[in-house]
């Protein structure tokens, strides 16, 4: 009876709800659920607040009621709600519960990723639709699948993601050319020669029948290759390819060195001439597009003798000779071509033989070739009005105007009136000053310069300006002008081009102070004293960021000029101006030249920590490769060089560079010490110039401005501020503003008219106590700063009284009024050692050694030992490379100076990185490289040729060892170094930039793996890698097996000369792994291993060659016959989620702990059974080093790098056969680590094995 009242009240339930009168509904369902009292209506009431979207209240309802259901759509919709309230963890679990229930259904194992996805678990989100495509495959899964990777991921993961949608998209031709695509940059071209012939079997177009025979002839089926070619060229609708053949069709699609071959090929098989003719020179053309210029000088040469008067073919062979460097024979073309014309006015073609001239050094007839055959009338060309009251300047009209700094406008009118008055000289040195701080000339003003410089003779700077003005660079019609750069990016290819072709400004200075951001410091008193010394004979220019103005005494010096930081000018200086001084930092493109001298002079003694000792990482990544690029540093002191140069980690490459000369800046303030003593009295004046703190708000530094004036004013005393503008343009500021000092008075001349200095943690401090002066530190927040910034001295230390609240300033302030304030003598000669009035000569000297031939010699630094100089270029991403590299370079630190290369940017913003840094030996440098590449557009091109996987032509190789070998510079400077090593081997830029490096006794590079296996399984982008090897001195593979293997291998199948392979295998760290291994477990994971009859580890990332599926294949073969073995996986990867998902599929999931990348992985790994490692291919794996060293036993896959091991690897080796390694891990097969392995007696063999892969029979000699 109860049941059928029960039945009843639901229906009546039911029938309410469709009506939409939810109250009564809900009375009735619960009336059905009291009556029946077994619950038999007890989802009904749920389930409708589900419908009606009451997820809170469906949840409520669900969760008391639901374990009675195993009805997969009351658990959804029970999941759905949970999802909906914000519970999606709870949701996640309900969702995967139904599939447990049904894990044959596709539908489930959806709604379960799509979950996962929502929560934001992608990684196993893109397992779980994999699983489910695998039981009902659909587009939509497909599709689900694509969009559950990162965008950024893998060529080869994501052609397997594209692989689930192929079988839908068969009739889809773009999607199919994408596909097509990817897989030819995953390496997959049989698969990708297959979507092509699908796409061209649907098409039948001319493009797609050409892909496919380009795709075809990659992978050697040369036949199947001519005949789709043959297909594409019958139904092109190009009338250039009928008429000159399949040249035209690669041509079109970017492949120069293929055009070329095609044009060749049919040049050689025709007959007829004016088809021979045609096809020569557009082989020509190609080869020029492919920088294969001798190629493009045969070809074209044999052009233009089949039609010798095409005149616009002997320009082109003309081009080609000038690319190739053949400027002799360029000329002769060019020169030939315009006799044909009749004359040489073409203005391109003049100036094309302008620049041969100039290039063989025949500077009078390329200036002549450059300049128009008529000149312009003189009125016109001076720029003199012509109309109006009639007006002749005289001699005397220059004297009416000062000598005062001018811009490039009001310089070249002062020459145009020079010149009128026939003072050549004087309007050649207006000109050349004009043309110095100028951005960009005017047209007509670089005729009249020229023709000035002409008649004077000086034809090579006449043949200069009419060169680098003209804007041509005999690439306007080849396929390089077609480059795209960024503004930036053609900025500084600019910069290269002025490098490369312009001479160097002898007598020119290019000064530079704070990042422009003022016209003081240490170069401000270099500029006084060259100017004091050489008086008109240099010109000096300075570089200013917005309106900094000069001082009035380099404003009056008639031959000193501004001109804006970064502007065409400035960028221009940078390459050509023959002295260079700074007090900071150049930007990052900066590389000085053959010719320059840089002046490095830092802008003062440093109280704050520098370099590596600052918090951040590797802040200084600019300064010191500014250091690496100076002829000469200039330091106040001792102490400077080892904080400045030594912290920066450089100290031992540069010390020969560095002099002790004295602080440049503190001139001024020894030349006026007077005798008004270190006491204060009523009206004293006194400077308040604290430091810009970047870590406080801007409104708490200018309430602390405010009480210090406050206290000083009460205390008498004529207060001034120098502070940072932000602080000075504060609305709080405005009722101080006359307490402000100009920003037009250096701090240089500031310094000494006053009788005290408050600061905090300024520099400025040093600069003063050569005054002998009271200095107040007002440092109410000591502690925070140190432990925030960090200093070098305690506040002991400081040459001041301390005050670190405004009653102790006051107090401190006060008693100086009875006793003298003075910096105490152990001071001054610690930190002013050669302050005697002469530093600015002194450091003037270091680029004009006669300046300072009677003042006291500059010193050198503290003399440092000497050592074998090594840079290794390594990542520090944490995987075995690294840990290589880290145990390698600590056996090295201990008789060579060793500094690591690496990515300033990604060691910044990735911790994973840092903890690789954090671990180095402190012996160890780290040399950041910081900034773009520069390249010229020529050279864009050329690494673009590359990338496309194109061969290199010898134009290519030119260029990109052109562009290496100056980042090497830039990076590295011009300084000697013993032993230069690409350490991880996967970098082709780094490679080329090791390869770049020219002052190096060898040039070594790392292969970790079997880098054919790698190519072929997951990194096509290696090949360009393999095809350079044979430029290193030596090619180090870290076992002889793994030697042996690369060598066969890439030798035979590349082509390249593989008698500088070598090896040499990882240095094991024995006793920081054994240490770091005694450190305790999570408790939880000690709580399963100890339970578990068995444990296993892997160490290794989660990507192909690791085999992590065979790995979770044969492990649910052990839990079938010992349920409670453990395996703990470490590190992470692309397949992580994946892995996770299958062991879930494989029903192991509690077998199984996934701990990701760890610091510590010693700590388990020495308490785990046995290490398993089934890889597809190694090098010389650490993690089994490791684990030998630790007493774990080793199974590994039979490949040949672990088999060649030997007493060092693993305890057994196994085919990749599941049941080989199921039954040889449940009985314990695995000789429980009977190996012997002595690791000092390895690490030995291992170093000996180094020292002979890089040519040194013993360290520190070769």
């Amino acid at each position: 009876m109860s049941y059928g009242a029960s039945s009843l009240l639901a229906k009546l339930g039911r029938f309410l709800e469709r009506s939409a009168r939810y109250k009564l509904a809900r009375r009735f369902y619960l009336m059905a659920e009291r009556v029946s009292g077994a619950g038999v209506a007890c989802l009904d009431l749920p389930n409708m607040y589900y419908k009606i979207g009451e997820f809170n209240a469906a949840v409520e309802l669900f969760r008391c009621r639901i374990d009675t259901s195993t009805d997969p759509q009351m658990l959804n919709r029970y999941a759905i709600s949970l999802e909906r309230s914000g519970d999606s963890q709870a949701a996640i679990a309900t969702y995967r519960g139904v599939v447990d229930i049904d894990p044959d259904s596709a539908e489930r194992w959806r709604r379960y990723a799509g979950a996962l996805a929502r929560a934001g678990h992608t990684a196993e989100a893109h397992a779980a639709f994999k699983t489910a495509y695998s039981i009902e495959p659909s587009n939509s899964l497909g599709e689900e699948i694509l969009r559950t990777i990162d965008v950024a991921a893998p060529a080869w993961k994501r052609a397997d993601c594209l692989s689930y949608l192929e079988p839908f998209r068969r009739t889809d031709l773009e999607w199919l050319r994408n596909y097509a695509r990817v897989l030819g940059s995953a390496g997959r071209n049989r698969e990708k020669c297959e979507a092509l012939r699908a796409v061209a079997a649907q098409s039948k177009l001319s493009a797609d029948l050409f892909e496919l025979g380009y795709a075809l002839d990659e992978i050697g089926a040369t036949e199947d290759a001519k005949a789709a070619y043959e297909d594409a060229l019958s139904v092109t609708r190009n009338a250039e390819a009928k008429k000159w053949g399949l040249g035209t069709l690669h041509a079109k699609a970017g492949r120069p060195d293929r055009a070329v071959a095609a044009y060749t090929a049919s040049a050689k098989e025709t007959s007829e001439v004016w088809r021979q003719a045609g096809l020569w020179f557009r082989a020509g053309t190609s080869a020029v597009d492919y920088l294969d210029f001798e190629n493009a000088r045969q070809c074209f040469r044999r052009a233009c003798s089949l039609r010798p008067g095409y005149t616009s073919w002997a320009i082109s062979a003309g081009a080609a000779e000038e690319l190739a460097g053949e400027y002799q024979s360029a000329l002769s073309w060019y020169q030939y071509a315009g006799r044909f014309i009749g004359d040489v006015s073409s203005e391109s073609l003049r100036v094309a033989i302008a620049r041969c001239l100039n290039r063989l050094g025949r500077f009078e007839e390329s200036t002549r070739s450059a300049l128009p055959a008529e000149p312009a009338t003189r009125g016109a060309e001076l720029g003199i009005a012509t109309s109006g009251p009639e007006w002749s300047p005289s001699t005397e009209t220059l004297d009416i105007f000062d000598d005062s700094s001018s811009d490039y406008k009001g310089l070249v009118q002062r020459a145009r009136i020079a010149q009128e008055i026939e003072s050549s000289l004087k309007a050649a040195n207006y000109f050349d000053r004009a043309f110095l701080v100028g951005s960009k000339a005017d047209a007509a003003d670089v005729m009249q310069y020229a023709r000035l410089l002409e008649s004077l003779g000086r034809y090579e700077r006449a043949s200069e300006v009419l060169l680098f003005h003209s804007g041509d660079d005999g690439l306007r019609d080849s396929a390089v002008a077609d480059v795209n750069l960024t503004s930036y990016q053609a900025q500084v290819a600019r910069y290269l081009e002025w490098r490369q072709n312009m001479s160097v400004h002898d007598g020119v200075v290019l000064y530079e102070s704070n990042l422009g951001l003022s016209v003081d410091c240490n170069p401000l008193e270099v500029c006084r004293a060259a100017i004091s010394e050489f008086g008109q004979r240099l010109t000096h220019i300075w570089a200013v960021k917005g309106s900094q103005p000069l001082p009035d005494d380099l404003l009056q010096a008639g031959n000193v000029f501004v001109i804006r930081k970064d502007s065409d000018a400035y960028v221009r200086l940078l390459a050509t101006a023959k002295y260079l001084v700074n007090n900071s930092t150049f930007p990052t493109y900066f590389t000085r030249r053959s010719g320059q001298t840089y002046l490095m002079t830092w802008h003062g003694t440093p109280l704050k920590t520098l370099g590596k000792r600052m918090p951040e990482i590797l802040p200084h990544a600019n300064m010191a490769r500014n250091m690496l690029q100076a002829s000469a540093v200039a330091l106040p002191n001792q102490h400077t060089f080892d904080a400045l140069v030594g912290d920066s980690d450089i100290a031992d490459i540069l010390a020969d560079r560095c002099w002790i000369t004295g602080h440049a800046r503190v001139d001024p303030i020894i030349r006026v010490v007077d005798d008004r003593g270190a006491v204060l009295v009523p009206g004293s004046r006194i400077l308040v110039a604290p430091t810009w703190r970047e870590d406080a708000a801007i409104g708490e530094q200018v309430d602390s401005v405010i009480g210090i004036v406050q206290v000083l004013e009460g205390a008498g005393l004529d207060v001034a501020i120098r502070a940072h503008h932000y602080v000075e343009d504060h609305p709080a500021m405005h009722a101080l503003r006359d307490r402000l000092v100009s920003r037009r008075v250096p701090t240089n001349d500031l310094l000494p008219v006053f009788d005290a200095l408050v600061t905090d943690y300024s520099s400025i401090y040093f600069d003063f106590a050569a005054s002998r002066r009271p200095i107040f530190f007002y440092i109410p927040d000591w502690e925070q700063y140190v432990k925030a910034r960090g200093t070098y001295f305690g506040q002991e230390e400081l040459p001041g009284v301390v005050a670190h609240d405004l009653a102790g300033l006051e107090s401190a302030v006060l008693d100086a009024f009875d006793a003298p304030v003075i910096p105490n003598q152990a001071f001054i000669d610690s930190f002013l050692p050669m302050e005697d009035g002469e530093s600015s000569r002194r450091t003037l000297g270091l680029i004009f050694p006669h300046v300072a031939l009677d003042c006291e010699d500059a010193r050198p630094v503290a003399e440092l030992p000497k050592h074998p100089t090594v840079i290794i270029r390594q990542s520090m991403i944490p995987n075995g490379m690294s840990s290589s590299m880290l145990n390698l370079t600590r056996e090295l630190a201990q008789s060579c100076s060793v500094k690591i290369l690496t990515e300033a940017g990604p060691l910044r913003s990735e911790s994973s990185r840092q903890e690789t840094l954090s671990k180095l030996d402190p012996k160890v440098g780290v040399i950041g490289r910081v900034g773009a590449m520069p390249r010229t557009r020529t050279q864009f091109y050329a690494q673009r040729l590359v990338d496309m996987g194109l061969p290199e032509s010898q134009g290519i190789s030119k260029e990109l060892d052109s562009a290496f070998r100056l980042e090497a510079r830039r990076v590295l400077g011009e300084h000697s170094y013993d032993l230069v090593l690409e350490f991880d081997g996967y970098s082709e830029f780094m490679a080329r930039l090791v390869l770049g490096v020219q002052k190096t006794r060898l040039r070594g590079i790392y292969l970790h793996n079997d880098i054919q296996s790698e190519i072929e399984l997951r990194m096509p982008e290696l090949r360009p890698i393999v095809r350079i090897l044979d430029r290193f001195d030596s090619v180090i593979s870290v076992s002889a097996g793994l030697n042996e293997r690369n060598r066969e291998r890439l030798g035979r199948r590349y082509g390249i000369c593989t008698d500088e392979f070598t090896f040499a295998r990882n240095v094991v760290d024995s006793a920081t792994l054994i240490e770091r291994s005694k450190e305790e477990l999570p408790s939880y994971l000690a709580e399963r291993m100890h339970k578990a009859a068995l444990s296993a580890v892997h160490v290794g990332r989660f990507s192909p060659e690791k085999n992590h599926v065979f790995l979770l294949d044969i492990w649910a073969g052990v839990v079938a016959v010992e349920s409670s073995a453990l395996l703990i996986l470490l590190g992470d990867g692309p397949l992580f989620g994946e892995m996770k998902a299958k062991a879930d599929a494989l029903g192991i999931s509690s077998n199984i702990v996934f701990m990701g990348r760890l610091d510590n992985p010693w700590s388990i790994m020495s308490h785990c059974d046995v290490l398993l490692l089934p890889s597809l291919h190694e090098g010389q794996p650490m993690v089994i080093l490791e684990a030998r060293a630790l007493g774990v036993s080793v199974v590994g896959s039979s490949i040949p790098s672990i088999r060649a091991m030997g007493g060092a690897g693993a305890d057994r080796v196994l085919p990749l056969v599941a049941e080989e390694w199921v039954s040889t891990i449940v009985e314990g097969r695995w000789g429980g680590a009977t190996k012997s392995f002595d690791v000092g007696e390895y690490n030995l063999d291992a170093l000996d094995e180094f020292y002979r892969a890089v040519g040194w029979t013993t360290i520190g000699r070769n």
